[in-house]
């Protein structure tokens, strides 16, 4: 007993479209794991802000948007989707000289001085003046 063929034309037609979806969906969540691998978030710099009140430390951290030219130092620091500080400033070699303001607040343009370093396989950035401390980090994929 054999199969008619138009029965059989449907069958292969079946297989084919859902070979196509199991395609697209393996496609797409192969993307996602791209997408999310490290080597494509190495871009994106991890940072912390230690602030000093009387007696006692705050303490934030992030991820952030750096722009670091041979000139120039700027940087978006961001808690979750929302951004907390910009700062931007100078560069002189490895020497930074910088202006932090924090969002929603009264403090704008507070002056930091720091340095950039690269070693092995991370960039790290210290930035500090006066009870205020801020760090970066990235490491480097290459």
């Amino acid at each position: 007993m054999g199969v008619s063929a138009p029965r059989l034309i449907s069958n292969v037609r079946g297989q084919v479209m859902k070979t196509r979806l199991l395609a697209a969906l393996v496609s797409v969540l192969l993307l996602m794991s791209i997408a999310s691998s490290p080597k494509a978030q190495q871009k994106h710099w991890s940072w912390f802000v230690a602030s000093s009140v009387i007696d006692d430390w705050i303490l934030e951290k992030g991820t952030a948007k750096v722009t670091l030219t041979q000139t120039t130092f700027s940087a978006e620091l961001y808690v979750g989707d929302d951004l907390r500080h910009r700062i931007t400033g100078s560069r002189k070699g490895n020497n930074l000289k910088v202006k932090l303001s924090t969002e929603e607040t009264e403090q704008v343009d507070y002056p930091l001085s720091g340095t950039y370093e690269r070693r092995h396989r991370r960039e790290t950035i210290t930035l500090y003046w006066g009870g205020i401390v801020v760090g970066f980090t990235r490491e480097i994929t290459k």
